[in-house]
């Protein structure tokens, strides 16, 4: 990789963001996803997920997927 000199440098750091402007873009942008209150049914789903998801039941359950959990659950009670 060339060497580039201490004027490259400083014009190259000039043209990056200040540290004042990342600040004022992240307080403008929210991050944190809206908090949801659970359902009784994802509720239902975050349970049983949990219960057969471990290291016991992992032979039979390992390619469990809290979304096919949820797909399946929701097949059955809207059937």
């Amino acid at each position: 990789m060339p060497q580039i000199g201490k004027r490259k440098k400083l014009q190259i750091a000039r043209r990056l963001p200040t540290i004042k402007e990342t600040q004022e873009k992240d307080e403008s942008c929210d991050y944190t996803q809206p908090i949801h209150h659970a359902s009784p049914f994802e509720k239902c789903v975050d349970e049983l997920y949990e219960k057969y998801n471990d290291i016991d039941n992992f032979p039979v359950f390992c390619y469990l997927e809290k979304e096919h959990l949820r797909n399946f659950l929701n097949y059955i009670f809207t059937r």
